[in-house]
């Protein structure tokens, strides 16, 4: 029963809401991928690893050996200040990016839907 509420709590959220979740996913896409470029060019600049970024989300590349999506990865949340210089995640940076781009609304859904899911204690299936 809470699944069925917490489904039609986030569908009412996501009509009322600025930004349907598909163009606030695209933004997000699109800042991170823009930063992963610029990270290709810091750290691999004579290299056709361009290709593999823009071909991230392709079902066909296959990534197996690309080590280095990684490190282009990691740069890419450093340069967003996503990340901390001890390696650890930068949750206020990360809900600031997140609002920037538009989430505003799903995370304070997800945020109240955690605590309420503690408070009641749901049993997993």
């Amino acid at each position: 029963m809470c699944e069925m509420r917490t489904a039609v709590l986030l569908l009412v959220v996501a009509a009322g809401a600025d930004h349907p979740p598909s163009s606030v996913i695209n933004e997000i896409s699109k800042q991170f991928g823009s930063m992963m470029l610029h990270c290709v060019q810091l750290l691999y600049p004579q290299t056709g690893y361009f290709r593999d970024v823009l071909d991230f989300w392709n079902r066909d590349l296959n990534i197996t050996g690309h080590t280095y999506l990684g490190c282009l990865a990691a740069c890419s949340l450093f340069k967003l200040q996503l990340r901390n210089r001890d390696g650890s995640l930068n949750d206020t940076n990360i809900t600031k990016f997140l609002h920037q781009n538009g989430a505003g609304i799903y995370i304070h859904v997800a945020h109240s839907l955690s605590v309420v899911q503690t408070k009641i204690k749901v049993k997993d299936p």
